[in-house]
């Protein structure tokens, strides 16, 4: 998306949200969230994505959280930024490894054993006719 879109993204968001009405919350497994905190905290996204394109960031960038709700124990004040375009966990990548080369592994396996049955069946053919 271009960096004017975003901009202009951010100049509604600001306008139609004043944010005293906004609620957000983190839980463990849910987020709970009105309308406009839903916007409020799509707005400090959208200005921490511009932040993100404007220079690269080596420290975390702080985002206002004071308006959301902090009892929950789960609040998340900083941004840090990660330039991978995709996020694979090491122990996903470690997976598909094994299941690639035991996939592998099977398909030689069953090619051998079909090859070894074709073979003998061969034989015993040639050596009874």
């Amino acid at each position: 998306m271009s960096e004017e879109k975003i901009q202009e993204m951010i100049g509604i968001l600001q306008e139609a949200n004043p944010g005293e009405d906004a609620y957000l919350a983190f839980y463990e497994n849910c987020i709970k969230a009105n309308r406009c905190g839903l916007e409020r905290y799509a707005l400090e996204l959208l200005k921490a994505s511009m932040e993100a394109r404007r220079n690269t960031r080596t420290q975390p960038l702080r985002i206002d959280t004071d308006w959301i709700s902090g009892d929950t124990g789960y609040l998340f004040p900083y941004i840090e930024f990660d330039e991978r375009s995709e996020s694979v966990s090491e122990e996903d990548s470690v997976k598909d490894t094994v299941y690639k080369v035991s996939y592998i592994v099977l398909c030689i396996a069953a090619l051998t054993i079909f090859g070894i049955g074709f073979v003998t069946i061969v034989n015993w053919c040639c050596s009874n006719g």
